[in-house]
């Protein structure tokens, strides 16, 4: 796939909205940026600019190239095909690999030796100032219909953005006022921007992947697997599952307190009401469990504002990020199922993805089924019975999380229904090779648990 990179265009959007916000809301100061290599460059501020206010921004850069070659109209490169395209007027190849030659030394980088030159309709100067001019009109009525503005390096034009269609004709009419050519101008709909979360920030209503702390953990935080509903101590009872050992106390009811993100009293999310004990299984002291797991009922502190979970619902960050928009997430429609009375949720090949409030979302290829990992516990020798091995990415944090098998095509801002394939609890270090990494299966948890509805409403219960 094409990577059009327009270098500038991106930084300009980026400083634009920046100085957007600040005009709206913060007094006039001067900024100090850092490069990537950590020297600080020198702060624009009062008259000593040559943007909007004394901000010298990405687009003024291209003002100034602009002004020593008039016909210049933008640029933008194409990586894969090792091209440099510039928009010019007269389309002198000569001068456009001057341009070339002064923009790689403000970026400091080179840019492919192949240039070609487009036909430029308006001059980066113009498109530049009318740009402006539209901020301006825009930040002085309050249009929130817009999203963006961009002197779009790719088309030689200005892009608007918009959050609906009917937004087109409200901005429409500012161009006349403006003296902006409607022909210059191209708008895309954009859908309103929101703000994208981490998965460590604090969430409601609750749903599967994010950051939970448990009472004591001292900042060692867990991954608050899914939610649940659970007949075991009271019918239809609201709650969650992480891990057993996310608690004050591993394979034992000890009635921890859960807080998301953090521990605060308006933050308590829930208290811990079953953690299986585990049952002897050999001798000599073993302890056999199906999972490391417990459930927690949703269970807000006095007087602090009503904790909802999104039952069903796991956040689904882009894979290998752990930034996350609300809007994106997992549905589970269908829990792993028991083969032939034994756990067998998955074969030695298949691909899971989990989501962690440490690593995020990663994908990783099962590597071993029907696994016993072994360790002591004090006097005990304990057995984690027919666990799932794989080779997904995790750290320290991540314990708790939800693995899943997806079943729908990722797209932004819809649901991606998933089947449940249990909840992740560790890692074994490889001397050799990549670590190991353990999950429960979910029918090992609901032997441990008692039986679960995972499944969201609409689905019905699973």
């Amino acid at each position: 796939m094409q990577n059009r990179v327009a270098s500038f265009s991106f930084l300009a959007a980026v400083i634009v909205g920046v100085l957007a916000l600040s005009m709206l809301y913060l007094p006039a100061q001067a900024v100090a940026d850092q490069s990537e290599n950590g020297n600080k460059k020198e702060s624009h501020h009062g008259n000593g600019g040559n943007g909007e206010g004394g901000l010298v921004t990405g687009d003024d850069q291209f003002v100034k190239e602009a002004k020593q070659h008039a016909g210049f109209g933008g640029m933008f490169i194409d990586e894969e095909k090792g091209i440099t395209y510039v928009f010019l007027r007269d389309k002198k190849p000569n001068e456009a690999k001057e341009i070339v030659k002064d923009i790689e030394h403000i970026l400091g980088q080179d840019l492919p030796d192949k240039v070609k030159v487009l036909p430029a309709k308006y001059s980066f100067v113009q498109l530049k100032r009318w740009h402006d001019r539209l901020l301006n009109q825009v930040l002085k009525e309050g249009l929130r219909k817009v999203t963006l503005l961009d002197v779009d390096d790719n088309k030689n034009r200005i892009r608007v953005g918009l959050v609906n269609s009917s937004a087109k004709d409200q901005v429409k009419k500012n161009l006349s006022k403006l003296d902006i050519p409607a022909a210059a101008v191209i708008f895309e709909v954009t859908g309103p921007i929101k703000l994208d979360k981490s998965l460590t920030d604090f969430q409601r209503p609750l749903v599967g992947g994010i950051q939970i702390d448990p009472q004591g953990g001292g900042g060692n935080f867990c991954t608050l697997g899914f939610n649940a509903i659970s007949d075991r101590v009271e019918p239809n009872e609201e709650g969650f599952v992480t891990n057993s050992h996310c608690s004050l106390q591993r394979d034992a009811l000890d009635n921890t307190t859960y807080y998301q993100p953090v521990q605060d009293t308006v933050n308590q999310i829930g208290v811990e009401q079953i953690d299986s004990g585990g049952f002897v299984c050999r001798l000599g002291f073993v302890v056999c469990r199906w999972s490391d797991s417990n459930f927690s009922e949703i269970e807000e502190a006095p007087g602090a504002p009503t904790v909802t979970a999104d039952l069903g619902f796991i956040a689904r960050p882009d894979l290998n990020s752990r930034q996350w928009n609300p809007n994106n997430t997992f549905r589970i429609v269908n829990e792993a199922p028991v083969v032939k009375g034994a756990i067998f949720p998955v074969i030695e090949g298949n691909v899971v993805t989990k989501v962690g409030r440490t690593t995020g979302r990663t994908e990783g290829e099962v590597t071993g089924v029907n696994v016993t990992p072994t360790w002591t516990y004090f006097f005990f020798n304990i057995l984690l019975l027919d666990q799932v091995e794989t080779n997904y990415k995790s750290r320290p944090g991540d314990s708790g999380l939800p693995v899943v098998l997806a079943q729908a095509p990722d797209q932004n801002g819809q649901v991606v229904d998933t089947t449940l394939a249990g909840i992740h609890w560790g890692t074994a270090g490889a001397l050799v090779g990549e670590p190991k990494k353990f999950f429960s299966p979910i029918a090992g948890v609901e032997k441990d648990l008692g039986p679960l509805n995972t499944c969201a409403p609409a689905v019905g219960p699973c």
